[in-house]
């Protein structure tokens, strides 16, 4: 459509320019006499056809994707309504999009062939400068005077636009959609896009007739006059108001923006203290779940794998006595890659990780890692054998195979390899982040990507969300790389690393943006049932939508569905974790007798005290839940008793290479605890653990242990024969694979945990 409308738009110029030329004669040489030959009706309208097609196909590229013109079809309706527009927030969200898109285009268009058409009646008798003045012939004064007139109603629909998208672009714009926007910004648009319209046809009748004065008169005052009235009229609207008169007369906008902001950002979603929902209620509940391990100590503590592969991540992993560390890492130089599972809550004699027990969980065969297909970073397309029959690529097999795909992906280099001896495919999109775009562009992709290993399977698994930059009336958050007006949880996607495959598992209470995607793409999107029930109930929380909804609160305050006043403006407390152990995944903990994982963070208000926080957890069904506290503590000094605790202990800055770890904010029926582990962190060899810092009911201390640090004693599993001999039998057959593989890393591990289990066995 865009296409052909620019041809149109395009010939109809061309050709009107070609009427006003009488006769085109070209020069040609015949030896050494000049002859000047006219040039043919018909092929002066083959030229001006030629030209057009030209311009159309150069022009037909819309300013936006697919995915905005789809959505201004499919958008269902918010059955919200913008009170100051008086329209759904599906216009903003879906049409206004659309239209702006639309009228980029067509700006595009106009400007284009207008120079064209201006610099081809230059090089006529149309239009030149002859003895110092202009000249101008009728015709080409009446052609330029329709085109200055379109002009001039494309400037108006841009004014109409810009009134239109007031409540939805004014911060963007550099202030919220205030008093002044209301009462005398958006009537200003609207009037000055009808006085545009009306200079448009001032200059057409103008320009027509020959009033040349008139015509430039009125498109200068439609051109400059605008503008310059909409800047300046609200720093001199502004003056005559005091600050509080300003403050008094946006209050109702305020309390407007802040309900907008917490439905864009689902802060009216979390929970205020679920039913069936039981915090720990004393430390030996809570200890077994709480890891003493940062996400970044775990990684660098794999022996000869993370710390020097190209990448690594860490799976947590609820298990029936605390919680176990999966780290996935890729063996230096692509060799393969390496699976280390760690009980997270627990550390040897010299403060060292101890390799987990032999689990279902963690009983991955070491062929099962020789190559993951999809992971993150991955590049390069590769041809792979699909023996099974059931991996999602194209066919890489016959010669024009071959030579399509190659050129697909721009890898000649693709023609000379090899390709597999059994069904050849080509994989590529293999990246996690690029593989789900390609799935699915109109969703937006959440920071975290969380590993998830189940046997011998594993899966990315990434959390997708619906955005929008043009929701109206709402703060604008940052999130996913850019400042968002409108962020939503829209689906999960489980990405199997060794196939590729995806499954896309939609939230049960998707938004309205969502709804339409679903309604438009009902085969994209599968059942929660697809997934198998194991991999489900060791989901993550929803870290980033928890985040994004705390964010949100904090900037919105505590309304009645989180359990306190509205408008306690607050902020998520930062801790003071040193900068080699704030990269990397969130810290996870499980909550007691769930078996789900958990994530939260504290909320401070504007005087520095916590005043609660708001938890998220996983499993088949994630929520977040906002935790009230009993005692309000400021968050400086709980930092500060933290620190003081550690080394009074003897774990804190007194050791030479002293860091300290991510403050955790556990839930207790009490409040919220404190605890934050310290380490000693050498250049050349593994972090070792110092110990834990706990602060709980305004008192603190550390140990070399969490369990004295919290005042309890970790009381192990009873001890059952049967179940130990298997776990024997299984890390003796780990290390016996191991030796003849010649895997010494792997040997380490599974003799490291042949020591535990034995030592465990003895202290039941």
């Amino acid at each position: 459509a865009a296409a052909v409308i620019a041809f149109a738009f395009a010939l109809a110029n061309l050709y009107a320019l070609r009427r006003s030329i009488v006769s085109l004669v070209l020069p040609r040489r015949l030896g050494n006499i000049e002859i000047g030959e006219a040039v043919s009706t018909r092929m002066l309208l083959a030229y001006v056809v030629g030209v057009a097609a030209v311009l159309g196909v150069l022009l037909s590229a819309p300013t936006g994707d697919w995915t905005t013109i789809a959505l201004a079809r499919i958008a269902e309706p918010f059955r919200e309504i913008d009170p100051f527009l008086d329209r759904d927030l599906s216009f903003a969200v879906a049409q206004l999009p659309f239209a702006f898109d639309v009228f980029n285009w067509a700006g595009r268009v106009m400007v284009v062939t207008a120079g064209l058409i201006v610099g081809l009646y230059a090089l006529t008798p149309s239009l030149r400068l002859r003895r110092g003045s202009f000249y101008i012939s009728v015709y080409c004064r009446r052609h330029l005077a329709v085109l200055a007139s379109l002009a001039l109603l494309l400037l108006a629909w841009q004014w109409r636009l810009d009134g239109l998208s007031l409540t939805s672009r004014t911060a963007e714009a550099g202030g919220p959609y205030n008093a002044y926007w209301n009462g005398v910004g958006a009537p200003l648009l609207a009037w000055i896009a009808v006085g545009t319209g009306v200079a448009s046809f001032t200059v057409l009748w103008a320009g027509w007739n020959g009033y040349g004065r008139v015509a430039a008169l009125a498109g200068v005052l439609a051109a400059v006059g605008g503008p310059a009235v909409s800047e300046t009229l609200p720093r001199l609207t502004q003056r005559t108001l005091t600050a509080a008169d300003l403050r008094e007369e946006d209050r109702p906008f305020a309390n407007t923006r802040v309900l907008f902001t917490r439905r864009a950002f689902g802060v009216d979603a979390i929970d205020s203290m679920p039913p069936g929902f039981a915090p720990a209620r004393s430390p030996a509940d809570a200890m077994t779940g709480v890891p003493r391990w940062d996400p970044a100590a775990i990684v660098r503590s794999v022996p000869g794998g993370a710390a020097g592969g190209d990448s690594a991540a860490v799976a947590w992993q609820p298990t029936r006595g605390g919680i176990e560390a999966s780290v996935v890492s890729r063996r230096p130089g692509g060799s393969g890659w390496s699976l280390a599972t760690f009980d997270a809550a627990t550390a040897d004699d010299r403060g060292g990780p101890l390799p987990a027990l032999p689990s279902d969980a963690n009983a991955a065969p070491p062929a099962g890692w020789a190559r993951l297909l999809v992971f993150p970073g991955a590049d390069e397309p590769v041809v792979v054998s699909d023996t099974g029959g059931h991996l999602p690529a194209p066919a890489f097999t016959t010669w024009w195979e071959r030579v399509t795909l190659a050129w697909s992906v721009r890898a000649p280099r693709l023609l000379a390899a090899d390709p597999a001896d059994v069904r050849p495919r080509l994989a590529f999109h293999r990246d996690v982040r690029d593989r789900l775009h390609e799935i699915v562009p109109f969703l937006t992709i959440g920071p975290t990507i969380s590993p998830l290993v189940r046997g011998d399977s594993l899966y990315w698994v990434a959390e997708l969300f619906t955005t929008s930059d043009t929701y109206p009336l709402s703060d604008r958050l940052f999130f996913a790389g850019r400042e968002r007006a409108y962020v939503h949880h829209a689906a999960t996607a489980y990405v199997q690393a060794m196939t590729g495959a995806v499954t896309l598992v939609a939230t049960p209470r998707p938004d309205a943006i969502m709804r339409a995607w679903m309604r438009r793409f009902p085969e994209m999107f599968a059942a929660a049932t697809a997934v198998p029930g194991a991999v489900v109930a060791r989901h993550a929380p929803l870290v980033d939508w928890a985040r994004l909804q705390a964010t949100a609160m904090a900037r919105t305050g505590l309304g009645p569905a989180a359990g306190g006043p509205r408008g306690t403006r607050a902020a998520a407390g930062a801790d003071n974790v040193d900068a080699d152990l704030a990269t990397g995944p969130p810290t996870l903990f499980a909550l007691p007798g769930a078996g789900v994982l958990a994530w939260s963070v504290p909320i401070v208000n504007a005087a520095g005290f916590v005043i609660g926080g708001v938890l998220a957890t996983g499993g088949a069904s994630p929520r977040t839940i906002w935790l009230p506290t009993s005692r309000e503590d400021r968050w400086a000094d709980i930092l500060d008793r933290l620190q003081r605790a550690a080394d009074s202990a003897g774990v804190g800055r007194q050791r030479p290479n002293a860091r300290r770890g991510r403050v955790l904010a556990l839930p207790f029926a009490d409040g919220l605890w404190y605890a934050q582990a310290h380490y000693e962190w050498g250049t050349d060899r593994s972090p070792m653990l110092a110990g834990t810092a706990v602060f709980a009911n305004g008192t603190a201390r550390a140990a070399s242990t969490l369990a004295d640090a919290l005042g309890a004693t970790r009381t192990s599993p009873p001890f059952a024969p049967a179940s130990f001999r298997a776990s024997v039998d299984e890390l003796y057959r780990r290390m016996d694979d191991a030796l003849r593989r010649g895997d010494w890393p792997a040997f380490g591990t599974a003799f490291a945990a042949l020591g535990r289990l034995v030592r465990g066995s003895r202290n039941p």
